[in-house]
């Protein structure tokens, strides 16, 4: 959680690559790779909206499972229960 601020955003242009990539993060379960998924996402979510647009089905489903995966692997590491993580989260990286 500690190490969320310094994850660079690194947004892949090429569609496949990226489907690939990140599906290969969530399927490992690493918290660190689904920190990079879901940080690199909610970029380009960001982005999309400011103009007007909506991210990806793709990249939508990828940053839902990336996010319930990571909540439920930290809610079983921390012994909180998963809705908690989301602010245990916001609080230590505040």
């Amino acid at each position: 959680i500690e190490s969320i601020p310094s994850i660079e955003v690194e947004w892949i242009s090429n569609d496949r690559r990226r489907t690939e990539i990140y599906r290969d993060a969530i399927r490992s379960c690493d918290c660190d790779g689904l920190m990079k998924v879901i940080k690199n996402l909610y970029a380009r979510k960001q982005e999309r909206v400011a103009v007007g647009k909506r991210l990806s089905l793709v990249d939508e489903r990828q940053l839902s499972s990336a996010v319930e995966f990571l909540h439920g692997e930290l809610a079983v590491a921390l012994g909180i229960d998963k809705e908690e993580v989301e602010a245990y989260i916001a609080a230590q990286v505040s």
